[in-house]
């Protein structure tokens, strides 16, 4: 028998303990995430789980209401690499899908949005339910080994990008003072502007320290002269290290500033026993619409 109904504060406990139970679960599933998007953008969480006859929870579909403008939505889950539907038990994927269905109804909403990862039993499962599946990003990830393992796959302009930045004074730290964070903001705004992407606000950062540091989050940057060149906030969860903002100068960039930021995380998430490094989704740029901006991006990447 499977019950379903929304996450109440008192049940937080208990699903935390399924998102390590379960093998799909990310950071973006955890109560933690939650608080920073509500806190940062002002929306309302819906956080549908399924329970079954003994009370534990085997299935979790998070969303959040969206309006923008004459459009209202249901989102799995917004300002996230990744969302979607999770379960230990996939008997109760049908429910909360129905459930779904049932709140896009109660609240007027045009659509349901889903950032579904590759996974073909619930793929399956959700396209039973006459939820249709549309790939238009890509993910790049590696799985993590020893660094000289690493070093030796990399491409001729990485390790040359690499060298020249250590030979040019560059070094590359963790941050552990809040106060960082304005400069580290300071840089997304420029490289979002140079990009030109959106620009969240300040509160944004300052919650993700907030809710998510030490535990989940880690922050790196290069500099040169005490001036930072790059920056990337990473999030940690289970056996995974994922980036998810990168910011740089064009100098950094020259200097190869960037490349050995990411490469000294790779080798510090190694050594921290995590096993793959997630460098987040890109917009496939093969596909017909999406803005030739991304191509700098997804080749970076590789």
């Amino acid at each position: 028998m499977i019950e379903v109904e929304y996450l109440r504060h008192i049940d937080e406990q208990r699903y935390n303990e399924f998102l390590y139970r379960v093998s799909d679960s990310h950071i973006f599933h955890t109560p933690e995430w939650k608080k920073v998007i509500e806190r940062s953008f002002n929306l309302k969480p819906y956080y549908i789980i399924a329970k079954n006859s003994n009370g534990t929870i085997v299935g979790a579909l998070p969303f959040f209401y969206v309006k923008k403008l004459t459009k209202k939505k249901l989102t799995s889950l917004p300002f996230s690499i990744y969302g979607g539907v999770i379960a230990t038990d996939l008997n109760c994927i049908n429910s909360l899908i129905q459930e779904l269905f049932k709140l896009k109804e109660t609240l007027s909403c045009d659509f349901v949005e889903i950032k579904q990862p590759p996974n073909n039993q619930y793929n399956i499962l959700l396209e039973k339910n006459s939820l249709r599946g549309v790939q238009i990003r890509v993910d790049q990830y590696i799985p993590l080994k020893p660094p000289i393992v690493l070093w030796n796959k990399l491409k001729r302009s990485c390790y040359t990008a690499i060298k020249r930045a250590k030979k040019k004074g560059i070094i590359v730290k963790r941050i552990n003072d809040k106060n960082y964070l304005n400069k580290i903001y300071n840089l997304e705004v420029l490289t979002r502007k140079r990009l030109g992407i959106p620009i969240p606000r300040f509160d944004y950062y300052l919650n993700l320290w907030k809710f998510l540091y030490p535990k989940y989050l880690e922050i790196f940057v290069s500099e040169k002269d005490d001036d930072i060149l790059s920056s990337d906030i990473f999030l940690k969860f289970r056996n995974t290290i994922l980036g998810m903002h990168n910011a740089s100068t064009i100098e950094g960039r020259r200097l190869g500033a960037n490349t050995l930021m990411i490469w000294e995380a790779i080798k510090w998430g190694y050594q921290e026993g995590y096993k793959i490094f997630d460098f987040g989704s890109t917009p496939d740029i093969s596909k017909e619409g999406v803005s030739p901006k991304y191509d700098g991006l997804f080749t970076y990447k590789n």
